[in-house]
């Protein structure tokens, strides 16, 4: 454990992020991981930390002092994506971030291939990056929307796991379709979807008539808070469908009965 004399050093000459970043570290990791960890960040071009994967020989890159941090201990600490969802042969991550989720369901289903879908540019960069060990996972920069158009990030300057996105008149990132998704991959079904788009749920349940009874699982992060009526809009888009419901997390959880 560190003295409060380093501690108070370190704290006065280093980065708040970093030093943020080597409390957290050192948290989870223990103290040298910690510091072998920062000491590879100082002599790197890059403003990137490689933090390994608990159970695994894959290691992950997080930008430090940012809610990448955050979203590793959602997924690797609190695991709350260790579901029941049987054997997933195709997943769509919608909002897969930097890709943490994603190389948790390559990890868990190294049998199914993932779908990667990520609006943020400097999120879908250090995704591709972290999925590139895993062949069975397709990263897609795009939007999850409920129709073909082309998008525009809201608040550019927020958090790197809430970008939001609203129709644009001019250039911007794509946004497709869940059934763009189907056809491009010549699917009939989603065994497992996941939805994390930070209020853009609304616009895809509400035109979800199409491909709705073609999912088996959905694992969805609902944000209201963000754009009002995104619950209305899942309770509206499975209201006659069979599927048990739970919570993870921040996440509704819901399986197909009999699937």
């Amino acid at each position: 454990m560190f003295s409060s004399t380093v501690k108070s050093i370190v704290r006065h000459t280093i980065p708040e992020a970093h030093y943020h970043y080597l409390g957290w570290h050192r948290s989870r990791f223990g103290s040298a991981s910690a510091i072998r960890s920062y000491l590879r960040l100082l002599t790197s071009r890059e403003r990137l930390c490689s933090v390994s994967v608990p159970g695994s020989s894959h290691g992950v890159y997080v930008r430090p002092g940012t809610t990448d941090q955050d979203v590793f201990d959602q997924v690797f600490a609190r695991k709350e994506y260790e579901l029941d969802l049987g054997d997933p042969k195709f997943i769509l991550d919608g909002g897969a971030h930097i890709g943490l989720a994603s190389v948790f369901f390559a990890l868990r289903y190294p049998r199914a291939t993932v779908v990667s879908v990520e609006a943020d540019p400097s999120n879908f960069e250090l995704l591709v990056r972290n999925v590139g060990a895993f062949k069975n996972v397709r990263p897609i920069h795009a939007a999850l929307w409920s129709h073909r158009t082309t998008l525009q990030i809201e608040n550019p300057e927020g958090a790197t796991w809430s970008p939001q996105v609203a129709e644009a008149s001019g250039g911007g990132v794509p946004a497709i379709t869940i059934d763009d998704v189907l056809s491009d991959f010549k699917l009939d079904h989603i065994d497992i979807l996941k939805l994390d788009i930070e209020g853009a749920e609304q616009e895809v349940l509400s035109a979800c008539h199409s491909w709705i009874n073609r999912v088996d699982s959905m694992v969805v992060e609902l944000h209201d808070r963000f754009r009002p009526g995104c619950s209305e809009a899942l309770e509206q888009a499975t209201r006659t469908i069979p599927y048990a419901r739970s919570e993870s997390g921040e996440n509704v959880i819901l399986r197909r009965i009999g699937s």
